[in-house]
């Protein structure tokens, strides 16, 4: 799937242009579904340099808060990773995050902030993954990185070890780490996980329409590690659809009504979210001395809305076209369901003309 759909048929034809209308849209959909602040992983070899210009300048427009990255992988486009890799490819990401990181420090007040992206272990060289390492502790920027969404015996072929054990032994891992997926993992590999207080962004809907199973959540939040939501696919932009989804899935795969509770399935949206990306006393409550990132919902309801129901109203009911009005860092970017910073109709056909872009190029007649 991801040799040619993911990659020749997506990623290896995508434009600064196509980026930049196509965060344009993403951004204004979430934002208009609730999603105020995202952890973005642009992916696009042949847009270098520039493609993450072309990211920030749509999320600034927008208006969404954004922790932002291009994928540092070794992947040489058009040349499948069982064959050949090239430590160069991962040179010109690095390159590319950190010139954002001059523009948006990580520990800068703007809404956006730079955070490196990692590919995977399984399309990095070892002295890549220490190179991330080093840029992430020298700029204070954090990683975010694919972990275990393929099945481990990939990695147990290639080095012998899982993902994590590769991860850990070069000094990657840390409390900085935004780990998304973490499909299939041994205990070993949980314990590594915990022990190196590893965040992980829980994919639910990307893991089912790959086929690569459920990740083993309840067991991450009985182990006291921090769990959030991630989004890898398009396939909706509606985060309240993936709270449900999380609510839901774990019950079903593990035969047991009692597993993620609404609080849980809730919050990994929220504080859990906040400090996964190292914002927790910003972002993730309402609180005295914190960014004024407000949601107001108009319910569409059936039955009141009290204390004692409306924890249930989120992970049973509420649906992104029920968000009514949306501000980030106290400035207004939806009101009456509709978009104050941009205009939504044109950047629904500038999305929809690039998509068409690489329909063409794929052969595809539009």
């Amino acid at each position: 799937m991801l040799q040619k759909m993911g990659w020749e048929w997506l990623e290896d034809i995508t434009t600064a242009e196509g980026i930049y209308a196509a965060t344009r849209y993403a951004a204004a959909k979430m934002l208009k579904s609730g999603t105020t602040t995202v952890c973005e992983l642009v992916e696009g070899p042949n847009a270098m340099p520039g493609a993450l210009d072309a990211s920030a300048k749509a999320i600034e427009e927008v208006g969404i808060r954004a922790q932002l990255g291009f994928e540092v992988t070794e992947r040489i486009p058009g040349v499948s990773i069982l064959e050949r890799l090239d430590p160069a490819m991962a040179g010109k990401a690095f390159d590319e995050n950190l010139r954002l990181m001059e523009r948006y420090p990580a520990k800068g007040n703007a809404r956006i902030q730079a955070r490196l992206g990692v590919h995977t272990a399984f399309t990095n060289s070892f002295e890549t993954l220490r190179r991330a390492r080093s840029i992430a502790d020298e700029h204070g920027c954090g990683i975010q990185i694919h972990v275990a969404e393929i099945p481990r015996a990939f990695l147990v072929e290639k080095y012998g070890k899982s993902a994590p054990m590769v991860l850990e032994e070069q000094g990657v891992l840390g409390p900085d780490v935004v780990a998304a997926h973490c499909v299939d993992l041994t205990d070993e590999d949980l314990e590594i996980l915990r022990r190196n207080h590893v965040n992980v962004a829980h994919t639910p809907m990307t893991n089912s329409l790959g086929g690569n199973g459920v990740a083993r959540v309840p067991e991450m939040l009985a182990r006291g590690m921090n769990v959030t939501l991630g989004h890898d696919c398009f396939f909706t932009l509606d985060t309240m659809e993936y709270i449900r989804y999380a609510y839901l899935v774990h019950k079903a795969h593990n035969a047991n009504p009692t597993l993620i509770p609404p609080f849980q399935a809730l919050d990994m949206a929220l504080g859990n979210a906040a400090r996964a990306m190292g914002l927790g006393k910003k972002i993730g409550s309402l609180a005295p001395g914190k960014k004024a990132d407000i949601v107001i919902v108009k319910p569409d309801s059936p039955s009141p809305l009290v204390p004692a129901s409306v924890m249930s109203f989120f992970t049973m009911t509420l649906l992104g076209k029920d968000v009514e009005s949306v501000f980030v860092d106290g400035e207004p970017v939806v009101r009456n369901r509709k978009m104050v910073t941009v205009n939504e109709e044109e950047v629904t056909t500038a999305c929809v003309e690039e998509a068409k872009v690489l329909w063409r190029k794929n052969g595809v007649k539009v």
